[in-house]
């Protein structure tokens, strides 16, 4: 996934914290002295992840936490060309499916 954000104030460097929406978070940088844009890798597909973003001043200095940011990413197999056939077998009928581009979920 990746994030980038407007700096009104010229910082190069930023902290970053980041979980599941909902934690807590500790004001310890999941990922530190990064730029902008960044790329958060080995998130959870169809997860809903909460951000915090700080500015680093240098000298020690950094900026207050802001946050959450909110996104979401997206199901696996949302790409037309990884598309899986689907085949469910009720009623004894074959009907073949495809959950390309699927978004909703029925129980």
């Amino acid at each position: 996934m990746e994030l980038s954000w407007t700096d009104n104030a010229g910082a190069n460097l930023w902290n970053i914290e980041f979980g599941q929406t909902g934690f807590t978070p500790t004001g310890t940088p999941t990922n530190a002295g990064i730029t902008n844009p960044f790329i958060i890798t080995g998130l959870n597909p169809q997860t809903s992840y909460d951000v915090y973003l700080q500015a680093d001043c240098g000298n020690g200095d950094t900026s207050n936490w802001v946050g959450p940011f909110k996104f979401t990413t997206l199901p696996v197999n949302d790409t037309c060309a990884g598309a899986i056939p689907l085949t469910p077998d009720t009623d004894c009928n074959f009907v073949t499916y495809s959950n390309l581009g699927a978004r909703i979920r029925y129980s």
